[in-house]
């Protein structure tokens, strides 16, 4: 079938958008070992989650999880204009992704991580157009305060929140230090609670930097190919899309782009991962998709390229990486 339906909002491609991201998501639980929850350990809040015991049920809450990062990724990026609207592009791609990390098969700090990540970029799209986006810094940061609670590290993403603010033009003093309250609020709420009931509630800040060339696995190598093949498939409307959109476009284009970096910042964390930061950086590549295959006026060539993706991520799975 032709890649092209998809460009559409037809049941047929609707259909076909399901029936191929589902197709892939299950290949990757079927093949997928159990994922090591350590690096999760400087969570507060899954310090008091057992996912042992939760069995088949953290596998439904996983795929509902997945499901619903596809469907508001869809639906913020179609807010913001990051491609053209009706496309079932962007809910398939966004299930790929998120198959290739193990975490995404099941209740975790990454799943929930993508979902509060999901509200932080649309604040920050926000606040860069705002002439009054003190309101929005607030919300934006208490975000990242709520992201920070399910995996500390997330705390690097308030960088772009800030960014933002920058980008709004109206940055000034009682704005930083409302960004600051809104990223404390959810901690103090979660360590009250925690007094309160007695739970766990330490955490830790725990980052350990390692290059991809010293990691003793060939995931690393295959990941970066997988981001390359996208890349180069993508650059010409990413190009495209800097040169001809609107200015507020342009700079939704330039937070995804610091999104990126620092989300490549925290994939050099031991603990992390690539496959995990692939996830994450479905944010980016989501949009880079949708808006080549939307553009691409050469339908056998869209459609090699589109299977080509298929395949590559499918060969990640069943080989094991």
């Amino acid at each position: 079938m032709s890649m092209k339906i998809l460009r559409s909002n037809r049941p047929q491609a609707i259909l076909f958008a399901v029936v191929l991201g589902f197709s892939v998501y299950l290949i990757g639980l079927f093949t997928s070992g159990p994922y090591s929850s350590s690096w999760q350990n400087s969570s507060p809040v899954f310090q008091n989650i057992r996912l042992q015991d939760l069995g088949w049920v953290n596998g439904l809450l996983g795929f509902v999880l997945a499901v619903i990062i596809a469907l508001l990724l869809r639906y913020i990026c179609d807010k913001h204009k990051l491609f053209p609207e009706g496309t079932q592009l962007s809910f398939l791609f966004t299930l790929l992704f998120l198959s290739l990390a193990p975490e995404g098969f099941g209740l975790s700090a990454l799943n929930l991580g993508l979902l509060l990540g999901i509200s932080m970029l649309d604040y920050a799209f926000r606040i860069q157009k705002s002439n009054k986006p003190n309101d929005l810094v607030f919300m934006g940061s208490l975000s990242v305060g709520a992201m920070a609670l399910i995996y500390t590290p997330f705390s690097v993403y308030l960088l772009l929140i800030w960014i933002a603010y920058l980008y709004s033009g109206h940055t000034n003093l009682r704005g930083v230090l409302i960004s600051v309250v809104g990223y404390i609020i959810p901690f103090y709420f979660y360590f009250s609670i925690a007094f309160l009931l007695n739970l766990e509630s330490s955490f830790e800040f725990d980052f350990a930097f390692h290059w991809p060339v010293f990691s003793g696995s060939n995931q690393p190598f295959y990941i970066l190919f997988l981001v390359l093949f996208v890349g180069l498939i993508s650059i010409g409307s990413y190009i495209n899309a800097l040169n001809f959109n609107k200015i507020i476009i342009k700079n939704n284009f330039i937070l995804l782009n610091v999104f990126a970096v620092l989300t490549l910042f925290l994939s050099s964390n031991q603990e992390f991962g690539y496959r995990q930061g692939v996830a994450i950086l479905s944010f980016l590549l989501v949009p880079l998709l949708s808006n080549h295959f939307m553009r691409i006026r050469k339908n056998q060539m869209g459609n090699i390229q589109f299977y080509g993706l298929l395949l590559l991520v499918v060969v990640f799975h069943l080989l094991g990486l």
